[in-house]
């Protein structure tokens, strides 16, 4: 069976109509400046191809410095002339981009002797699909009866460098370690979009030795420590080992999975994509948790001067008065379980991003909701451990996660709407104002759905009296409500 990339629908792409349409590489590349984004159901894919599409073009422009980046930017469109040159010199190396290839397979290590052993079902490549230990979550059925279409197959692939997980039998995780939150700058196109996600190799000590897997022509070792890696190699780093195995009815039901290498340079690599964190014990890429929204780490995200994404912080130096539009690509997992998977788009003023004291008092007020987040919890805990005590047990945990989960949407959009824009229109010295302000409501809005909950749940006297003992936990040190 023969699948060429180059060619083949594969791709999904979303038209200023709201269509979509499906391309092969060449296409998507040479039209992008036509489409809006590409555009998957599953975010994993979605982010997988931009990331293989951000790495395929800094491989065949392999710009110097950002003024490379602004001048392709200028440009409007890719040129055939480069995307061809750089499809032919691959050729000239052995590469081939089909999916299929008996011997050299897209992104996919050629056939060994012993492979038949390595045999497991396409539910490995998917996060979604229930396999191992993870479990029927998103798609009810059994890993033996899973099955992906040829293009799925193909998207889920791109998938594997970015969001793999350590798992049992020193499964490596990829260079990120755990997935982390990615993100990437929009365009008004996708043609602008993909330029965006492009990095030039001044940011970069190591960009393309060794070079993108899909041209690197080692044997790939199971388990084989890797201490350092270039950028390119990073982006699509083989922390699996697979090859696709075709069926007759023309879907991919089986594959071939394995360790691929495992990397052990995270202090040293940098993904362009990444928000960083400085802690005790040294830096960290930004990670998602189980059940919280991307906008909880917003400032971490925007905080330009720091650890902010590299294609966040290129978009400030090449652009000057618009606004900043992302997609974050969040995939919360426990070892080698997928817990849930969330994107977000934000377009935030540039005034926001652009200044070290808006966005710094931005983390402070993300900080407030978080602190007053933890203090409703506290207070239900302890309004339940006083029902426990009188034997009326079990009486607060039904409607209590609720009253949370409205808390956080209540503060999710008056921080997105009101507060954003207020600090993006005070003064530099009225900060700490609005600071003070938003704390103020979110200690409010924490207040209001602690009584929400009391009034719904149409409590006794006595027990209402136990609610108002433990509110004092809402309150912070020297606040009184």
């Amino acid at each position: 069976m023969e699948y060429d990339l180059l060619t083949k629908p594969w791709i999904p792409l979303r038209q200023k109509d709201g269509t979509i349409v499906y391309k092969g590489i060449r296409d998507t590349l040479l039209q992008a400046q036509d489409y809006c984004e590409v555009s998957d159901a599953i975010i994993t894919r979605e982010f997988g191809v931009y990331r293989f599409l951000f790495a395929f073009l800094m491989d065949a422009y392999q710009p110097k410095t950002a003024d490379d980046i602004g001048d392709l930017l200028d440009e409007g469109h890719f040129d055939s002339n480069v995307i061809d040159t750089y499809i032919e010199n691959c050729t000239r190396e052995g590469v081939s981009f089909n999916l299929f290839d008996p011997k050299r397979p897209f992104m996919q290590a050629p056939p060994e002797p012993d492979d038949t052993e390595a045999i497991k079902s396409v539910a490995y490549l998917e996060p979604i699909l229930p396999q191992g230990n993870n479990t029927v979550y998103y798609i009810h059925t059994f890993q033996d009866e899973c099955k992906l279409t040829v293009d799925e197959a193909a998207r889920s692939l791109c998938a594997v460098p970015a969001f793999s997980t350590a798992g049992v039998q020193q499964y490596p995780a990829t260079v990120n370690g755990a997935p982390p939150i990615f993100v990437i700058v929009r365009g008004t196109n996708l043609f602008e979009t993909l330029v965006y996600g492009m990095v030039p190799q001044s940011l970069c000590a190591d960009y393309a030795d060794p070079p993108a897997y899909w041209r690197w022509n080692k044997k790939l070792v199971p388990k084989a420590e890797v201490p350092r890696t270039s950028l390119l190699f990073g982006l699509s780093f083989p922390c699996r080992r697979i090859r696709l195995n075709p069926s007759e009815d023309g879907t991919v039901q089986t594959i071939v999975y394995q360790q691929g290498l495992k990397f052990i340079g995270y202090g040293s690599f940098t993904d362009p994509y990444v928000a960083y964190c400085e802690t005790n014990t040294g830096r960290v890429s930004l990670k998602p948790k189980q059940e919280r929204e991307v906008w909880r780490d917003l400032g971490t995200i925007l905080s330009c001067f720091e650890g902010a994404p590299l294609v966040v912080k290129q978009y400030l130096d090449l652009t000057d008065n618009r606004p900043i539009e992302i997609t974050a690509y969040a995939t919360s997992t426990n070892k080698a379980s997928y817990l849930d998977e969330n994107r977000e788009e934000f377009i935030l003023p540039r005034k926001l991003v652009a200044s070290k004291e808006r966005w710094t008092t931005l983390q402070h007020c993300e900080a407030s909701v978080e602190e007053y987040g933890d203090r409703l919890t506290k207070t239900f805990k302890a309004l339940q451990a006083m029902l426990d005590q009188t034997g009326k047990g079990g009486y607060v945990w039904d409607s209590a996660e609720d009253a949370l989960q409205k808390y956080y949407a209540v503060c999710r959009q008056l921080f997105l709407t009101q507060l954003i824009r207020q600090l993006t229109d005070c003064e530099l010295t009225d900060t700490k104002t609005v600071e003070d302000s938003w704390k103020q409501t979110a200690c409010e809005q924490a207040h209001r759905q602690y009584s929400a909950f009391a009034t719904q749940n149409a409590m006794s006297a006595r027990v209402l009296m136990m609610v108002e003992k433990c509110r004092k936990n809402l309150n912070a040190p020297g606040r009184k409500n």
